[in-house]
């Protein structure tokens, strides 16, 4: 018997959720353990978290913005209140790797059904967003950063997202505002929104407007 477009369809999705789920419990890269485990210091170090990060680790400097670490202490509070805290920077714990690697897999399986809807505010029907949500899903480099290489860039691509689909609803304080927490976790989101905006239009005033809106997160940041 021949198997319909459907039906391929709920195969291809079985198959592609059994490869993710075996990469998930089988790749992972060390930068996320030190990401997971400096986040801890959040809860006793707060304002001199960068300070401690470096005595913790021997000299070596936290190398983002506050964002990465408050998301982790945040998501880390379980592990937190059951004992499960590292002892050192380089503490090796396979539950708390996987629980630090499944945030990031939340945040992209959100970030997919962000684009679904993308598409279907931009007019292309169900069947044909819901292609896009599955070719995010599966493309090569998402999987590879997501799965095998363990990183949390997603932050900042969940945040360009939700900044493009106000975009596309024509909701740019929403938009500028987005792209400006994105840019907390990685800088290159700054360009993005650039394009974007210039795209929008070209009066001056609005340009700024704009752009001092997106400004905003990342002043609270890096100011003090």
């Amino acid at each position: 018997k021949l198997w319909n477009a459907d039906e391929l369809c709920r195969v291809d999705w079985i198959v592609s959720i059994l490869i993710l789920t075996v990469l998930f419990f089988t790749c992972v890269h060390s930068d996320v353990k030190l990401t997971g485990n400096r986040s801890f210091l959040m809860y006793k170090h707060f304002t001199d978290f960068y300070q401690a990060s470096y005595e913790q680790s021997g000299g070596y400097w936290a190398n983002y913005l506050p964002s990465t670490f408050i998301a982790y202490a945040i998501w880390n509070l379980p592990l937190y209140l059951t004992g499960h805290a590292p002892e050192a920077i380089l503490t090796n714990s396979f539950v708390n790797l996987m629980w630090y690697k499944l945030l990031p897999v939340i945040i992209y399986f959100i970030t997919a059904q962000l684009i679904y809807h993308i598409g279907k505010e931009m007019g292309f029907g169900e069947k044909k967003s819901l292609l896009c949500k599955f070719a995010f899903l599966v493309f090569p480099m998402g999987v590879f950063s997501q799965f095998i290489f363990s990183q949390y860039d997603i932050f900042t691509v969940f945040f360009m997202v939700l900044g493009l689909y106000f975009y596309v609803r024509g909701g740019l304080w929403k938009f500028a505002l987005s792209f400006g927490v994105a840019a907390t976790f990685k800088y290159h989101a700054l360009l993005f929104f650039l394009v974007l905006l210039v795209l929008r239009g070209k009066k001056i005033r609005n340009l700024i407007k704009y752009a001092v809106v997106m400004v905003v997160p990342l002043m609270i940041e890096v100011l003090p």
